[in-house]
């Protein structure tokens, strides 16, 4: 890889031509159709999916149907683990198109969508269309952005917002224009507004980080933080996130600020919230859920030692490529070392990582590395090989395998075996683009057809109780975490029991029969065993009649026995 130690072009011919003069650049009208037929046609082709998915579905039709808009409603009381702007969207989107999974889940479309328009205009100013195309392309066809962009989630509105304000300070650090700025702040702002703090967390370490490793501590890099305006930026983050916070402190007598600000956040900072696990986990994830881009990005290191020797360069395209890849690293590093960890903390490097990407598979093609493109391709091809192989020969392959899956898969597969060819006989532009084509393939069809299968297997079975329950008139409560699609069925709060005395007082109150939805884990209570009736059972999932319960159970029945617990992922 000693070829590509070089600066990078700040153009590059992109179809053949770039833009002049006023010429309407039909480019980002392309990225938009892509982004749009990759996420919008599959949306609603599956119904909520417990947990995380259904509870923002069913917080936004709350909000909706009691016209309760300041702060978030969850199974019909105040919730205040998140700001109520993410729902608010979903809110918006319900008075649009009215309530349903598809609706929920617009929000979140659209922010991908947008994202990646952004991520190719950004990267088309400074490394040229063509990989500008190249990186919207990407985007799209990386698992974890095409997922979360196809769940009704707040991750991916904030993700957008946080795109917007990082790909603007970029912009603005590494060239003379301002004109992205007073996005970049507004963006910035709404990520605030989206989640609190993290939003500003993430872009003050990034901007900060890039700032140390390409100035150090110099005049230089003074000069560059008053490029950034700063004390606008604070009005405007003032202007726009103030006026929520303190109204829903005051509103909530500092409940709000109490739970979110110091419970949540601070709590996940520290490890007592929910969600713990250990420094490595996200090794995993940031491989598959970033696959196959995470093999050029590793194959590019030679490349992108270069880029740090030479960071003090003023060069538009390394100075770039220089604060993604600090943009990449320090969200990799900063969520590590949270004792708490969800896979969707991280995907707000998605951008940086195709721009990344797009970049040095530019720079293959641009320096003819037919040998190292290849090399890549086939490691590409052989891990989705042997990961189809897994599935195929594990337990659940027999049901999870539907044939619009496995076909999907295969397609996706034969394309990948094309990419090795042409760059072995030096078609390294059309290995390159044959890739990009398998990738977007891949996760327009296999997302959402997977997710149809994870809502027949996992979702299905729970919802045809929950009806069953709902058609007899029953007092319906769960054993375990409130299940959110069961309060969107029901229309009503569903009370969750954590010991057998809640379970005795449930059984005597409210109109009969009286219900409970449980797993087979809370089977294992012996009391409990021995008074439930069983009326139905689907998958995992069994509805019990507890009528009388503290008549029926034996009298050495601990009443404050705990119940084992199912936590949700929120």
């Amino acid at each position: 890889m000693a070829e590509l130690k070089e600066t990078v072009p700040l153009r590059t011919a992109p179809f053949a031509k770039e833009a002049k003069g006023k010429e309407l650049d039909l480019v980002p009208f392309l990225v938009g159709f892509l982004a749009i037929a990759a996420f919008l046609p599959g949306l609603g082709s599956y119904k909520m999916l417990d947990p995380t998915d259904s509870f923002f579905v069913e917080t936004g039709r709350e909000m909706l149907v009691g016209h309760h808009y300041l702060t978030a409603l969850f199974n019909y009381a105040d919730w205040f683990d998140k700001p109520a702007f993410p729902f608010f969207l979903i809110v918006l989107s319900y008075k649009i198109f009215g309530v349903s999974e598809w609706a929920a889940r617009l929000p979140s479309a659209l922010s991908a969508i947008a994202l990646t328009v952004y991520t190719y205009t950004s990267t088309a100013k400074i490394l040229g269309r063509r990989t500008g195309f190249l990186a919207g392309v990407i985007l799209v066809s990386c698992p974890l952005f095409s997922a979360v962009g196809h769940l009704a989630l707040s991750d991916q509105p904030l993700t957008f917002f946080l795109g917007v304000a990082l790909l603007g300070f970029a912009q603005t650090l590494v060239s003379e224009k301002r004109q992205p700025l007073l996005l970049a702040y507004l963006g910035l702002a709404l990520a605030v507004l989206c989640k609190g703090p993290l939003g500003l967390v993430v872009s003050v370490g990034v901007v900060g980080t890039y700032l140390l490793v390409a100035y150090g501590i110099t005049a230089q890099a003074v000069n560059k933080c008053r490029r950034l305006r700063l004390f606008t930026g604070l009005a405007i983050l003032l202007i726009v996130c103030l006026p929520y916070y303190v109204l829903a402190h005051t509103a909530t007598d500092g409940a709000f600020s109490r739970e979110f600000f110091l419970h949540q956040n601070l709590g996940r900072f520290e490890g007592t919230v929910n969600h713990q696990q250990p420094v490595f986990w996200y090794v995993p994830i940031f491989l598959a859920g970033f696959f196959p881009w995470t093999i050029f990005v590793l194959g590019g290191v030679p490349w992108f030692k270069s880029l740090w020797k030479e960071r003090r360069q003023e060069e538009m395209g390394q100075s770039f490529l220089l604060f993604c890849l600090v943009w990449i690293t320090f969200v990799f590093f900063f969520f590590s070392a949270i004792p708490t960890k969800l896979p969707t903390y991280i995907l707000s490097m998605s951008p940086a990582m195709a721009i990344v990407a797009a970049a040095y598979l530019d720079r293959l093609v641009i320096g003819g590395q037919r040998r190292s493109l290849a090399v890549s391709a086939s490691l590409v091809l052989s891990v989705a090989l042997i990961g189809l192989a897994v599935i195929a020969c594990s337990r659940q392959s027999a049901y999870f395998l539907t044939q619009a899956i496995t076909l999907s898969a295969v397609l996706a597969i034969v394309m990948l075996i094309l990419p090795v060819v042409l760059s072995w006989a030096g078609r390294c532009g059309a290995a390159v683009w044959t890739l990009a084509l398998a990738g977007y393939l891949g996760c327009s069809l296999l997302v959402p057809l997977s997710f149809q299968r994870f809502y027949e297997i996992h979702q299905a079975p729970v919802e045809k109780l929950i009806k069953l329950a709902k058609t007899r008139g029953a007092t319906l409560a769960t054993l375990f975490s409130t299940v959110p699609s069961a309060v969107f069925l029901y229309e009503k709060r569903i009370e969750s029991l954590n010991s057998l005395a809640e379970v005795k007082d449930f059984s005597e109150k409210g109109r009969a029969p009286h219900y409970l939805l449980a797993t087979s884990n809370c089977l294992k209570i012996p009391e409990l065993k021995a008074a439930e009736r069983l009326i139905d059972q689907a998958g995992k999932w069994y509805l019990l009649s507890v009528d009388h319960f503290g008549d029926k159970s034996p009298s050495s029945a601990n009443p404050e026995k705990q119940l084992p617990m199912v936590t949700s992922d929120r």
